[in-house]
């Protein structure tokens, strides 16, 4: 893993667990044969991941919760 992506991608999701999520998500995405969002050298999928978040292209959504009713 890239410490400088790393390091960067923090910037855009503080939140270490929602990072690694979208980490997670994307390198598997990646993995599955979606095309990256940028021209880059590497070929770890998650160094692609954390660079797309770092360049501000992968942003997360917080999930809507339900409404339970009483």
């Amino acid at each position: 893993m890239n410490n400088e992506y790393l390091e960067r991608a923090k910037k855009h999701i503080p939140n270490a667990q929602a990072l690694c999520v979208a980490v997670g998500k994307r390198s598997e995405a990646l993995a599955s044969g979606d095309r990256p969002l940028l021209k880059h050298h590497e070929s770890d999928f998650i160094n692609v991941a954390l660079l797309e978040i770092a360049e501000g292209l992968i942003n997360i959504q917080p999930k809507a919760t339900e409404e339970v009713e009483d």
